[in-house]
Order: C-alpha cells, then structure tokens, then sequence
C-alpha cells in the first residue's frame, strides 16, 4: 500500500470516529461527497472497497460547492495532507486491495490505543502538590514536564482535565506544565467544590506561582480560563510572557447579551434562579443538563446535501462529543456542586474585562471553533480587535472542545505561537486567521453596533 493511501486512510478514519461521536450513525444514512484534485484523482478507485471494510460511501464530486459543511471539513484536511507531501501515485487499485485495508485498519487501532494509553499515561505521572492557606483551606495543583518554558493551564470552572488529556501528553514533552486547580478541587476531576471571587482566583494563582519559583510564563486558558488570566495579567503584568485563547468566553460585556450563543443566553437564568434560590438545585439539575444535551434532530430527519439544510447540517457539528457527555455534565452531578457552579458563573459574568484588553501589552492569540455552541465566536471576534496585534484563529468545523478533537493542531499552534510570539502567523488549510488592527474603544463600539444591527 502506498503511503498516500495510508496517509488518506488515517484521515478518512479520524475524520469518522469525530463525526460519529458528535453525529452517531451519520454514515448509515449519508453517503460521503468528496472533492478530489488531479493529483488525489486515484483514490477514487478505493471507494468500493471503502465502503465494504469502512462502512464509508463515498462519491465524486466536480465541484467544492456540492460539498456540505461536515464534508468541507474532510476537505481540507486532505488538503494540509496534500501541502506536506508530493503525490505520487503509481498504480490503480490492488487486487487484494481489501485485505490491504483491512490490515491497516487493524494496525491504525494499535496505534490508536497505543497513543491513548501514552497520553494517560503522561497525566498520571503529574505531580499533585498542596499549599496551605489561611482558614484550613488548601490549594491544589499539579506540575508535569519539563523545559526552559512554563505554560499555565487555566481550565474552565467545574470541568475535568480529562478534555486535555492529550494536549497536555503533548505538551509535557516540550515545556513544564503547570494546572492550575480552583480552590476546593482535589484532583482533575470535573464538578464545583466552592464558588470564590475572582479576585481570589487571581490571588491563587500568583500564590502558585511563587511556591513554584516562577518569574515569568506562557498562560494557557479555556472557556472561562481566558477571562481571569486577562484579570491576573492586569494586576501581575509580571508574570506573563504571552496568553493563549481557547474557545473563550466573554459573556457579561454590558449590553451585548445579543451577541451571545443560545447555550449561553439559556443557562444564565437557570443558574441565576440556582444562585438566589438554592433549593432549586435538584429540580433544576436536568434542565441544566438537558441545556447541555437536549436531543437535537435526528441526522435522518436532515437533508445533509441539500442546499438549503446548509445550517441544519453546520448545526451538528456543534453537537457534543458522546464521549465527553460525561464530563460535560460533571458540574451539575451533585446538589451542592449545582449551587457553587451557580454562584461561581455568576460571578464570572458580572466582571466586565473591557477596559483591560487594550492596556495587554503582551503576545495573544485567541483560538476559537468555527462551530462552537458554547462560547460566543461573535463576542470572541470582537473582544480581540481591542487587544493590541492580537491574533485570532477560527478552526474550520470545530467545535468548543478543541483541545480534545484538535489536539495535534492546537499543539502544532502553541509551538509555533511560543516560538514566534509578535510575529506569529498559521498558514493551514482548516485554519482562518484575522490580526487585531486595535480600533480602540470606538471602534469596537461601532463594531458590536453592527454586528448586533445584523
């Protein structure tokens, strides 16, 4: 087999299990429209032996506009497999074509276990440290890794860093890597032990940073994370080489509550009523799980390929990963975590950072999925324009767990983003990049003014 085919192949199959973990049993009922280049024309005598071992459907098509959302995203990946090699096909399909594939696909799952169990692996063996504070409270954090760099990982409140299981595998090999846990957490586990201010989160963290000796570093921050780095960033300017973004969100910016995705424009009363009532935690709880969960659209009941379905089919691929449901819910998992993620969130919302993006004076990059349905990507887009030569990047087909279905290419992004710091760009085919012209604060009015207008 050439190593073009595996090249696709391992593509083709990464690409399946990631559309039918948001999307189960896609391709029981969809065929798969594929786009193919003179240089890539070949693979289409596999098609049928795909279809038999993969369960996979694929057919040829002229054009890129006869392809769906989800099949867009399959594109250009092929494409970035295509901007690293020279393809070189040289025969048409094999006759024992089928075992060939089969015998790949046998290899590609070790490979595949293999590389999980290194990854757990690599956070077992973080080191789990504890400082004392005031009032018999603890803080809690673990250090792994190693390197001239450090990168702080700042992880949503209430969620598991079983999302980073296999970007921080990633990261351990290059830099010392530092979690940064909420006070009242005892481990990596998901779920609210407290609700604090975020003024004592900033306190924490520095406070950890000290017991670490260290006097500058790399922030790392997801969802909630970016808001209080930038808040830390403000009081110990210090300690902060650079601030990376992922799919971060800045709800609470007065006045903008259009601008927020449905998830969050849900929630927050839920979890408002929670916080001035907390006897409604329980009965509340399966809302505040279905808000998460909810049963969408049958992918039968869509029309995948036709035009005018084009959002329907965008829709799923903001749909949650089957194998994180179980994380995804871990906040609202007991009476009392419901209460504290409640107080918690609420206290997120009511800090406004808006007259600290363009006092940064450090290397920024947000990174956000074209697809998320949890954070805001239009109040993200926005917000960066006020941190000056900030970068912002839009994953084609993610969705707000980037860290987990884009491991490699977020890895591939904060590399290149540590090295190159003010100069950093990422030319890739499922990647849109935009610079920060910093507008001041005018402009940025006259920015959300328009957005809000459409």
């Amino acid at each position: 087999m050439t190593d073009e085919l595996y090249a696709f192949l391992t593509i083709l199959l990464r690409f399946k299990e990631e559309i039918e973990d948001r999307i189960p049993e896609y391709f029981s009922f969809h065929h798969l429209n594929l786009f193919l280049s003179t240089e890539t024309a070949e693979l289409s005598h596999y098609y049928q032996v795909i279809a038999t071992v993969l369960g996979i459907n694929i057919r040829s098509v002229s054009a890129m506009e006869d392809l769906n959302p989800i099949e867009e995203v399959l594109h250009h990946r092929i494409m970035a497999l295509q901007s690293d090699r020279e393809w070189g096909w040289t025969n048409t399909i094999e006759s024992d074509a089928e075992h060939i594939i089969l015998t790949f696909l046998n290899e590609y799952n070790r490979i595949k276990s293999g590389d999980l169990a290194e990854a757990q692996q690599a956070v077992q063996a973080l080191q789990k440290k504890t400082i004392d504070l005031a009032d018999a409270q603890t803080l809690n954090y673990y250090v792994g890794g190693a390197g001239e760099t450090t990168i702080v990982i700042v992880n949503a409140f209430g969620q598991s860093l079983d999302y980073w299981t296999r970007l921080v595998a990633n990261l351990v090999k290059s830099y010392r890597v530092i979690i940064w846990l909420p006070r009242g957490n005892e481990d990596l586990r998901g779920g609210s032990f407290q609700a604090n201010p975020m003024t004592v989160h900033v306190e924490d963290i520095k406070t950890m940073l000290r017991h670490e000796e260290v006097d500058a570093c790399d922030f790392v921050g997801w969802c909630t994370g970016p808001k209080l780095i930038i808040q830390f960033q403000a009081k110990y300017p210090e300690y902060v080489s650079s601030m990376t973004f992922l799919n971060p969100t800045f709800k609470g910016i007065p006045g903008k509550q259009n601008l927020e995705s449905p998830f969050e424009s849900n929630l927050d009363p839920l979890l408002r009523m929670v916080d001035n009532m907390p006897r409604l935690a329980k009965p509340l709880s399966s809302s505040l799980q279905n808000n998460l969960l909810a049963p969408k659209a049958h992918v039968s009941s869509v029309a995948v390929h036709d035009p005018h379905a084009r959002k329907q089919t965008t829709e799923m691929l903001s749909f949650v990963h089957r194998s994180l449901q179980s994380l995804v819910i871990e906040p609202f998992a007991t009476e009392q975590s419901v209460v504290n993620y409640a107080k918690q969130l609420v206290t997120f919302w009511s800090v406004d950072v808006s007259s600290l993006l363009e006092k940064i004076d450090v290397p920024v990059v947000f990174v956000g999925g074209e697809c998320d349905g949890i954070a805001s990507p239009q109040l993200a887009k926005i917000t960066f324009q006020l941190i000056p030569e900030a970068k912002h990047l839009e994953i084609k087909g993610g969705s707000h767990y980037l860290q987990y279905e884009d491991h490699e290419l977020i890895t591939d992004i904060i590399n290149r983003f540590l090295k190159e710091k003010w100069t950093f760009t990422f030319d890739h085919p499922l990647v849109n990049q935009t610079s920060s012209n910093f507008p001041g604060q005018a402009a940025l009015q006259n920015s959300f003014a328009e957005l809000s207008a459409a």
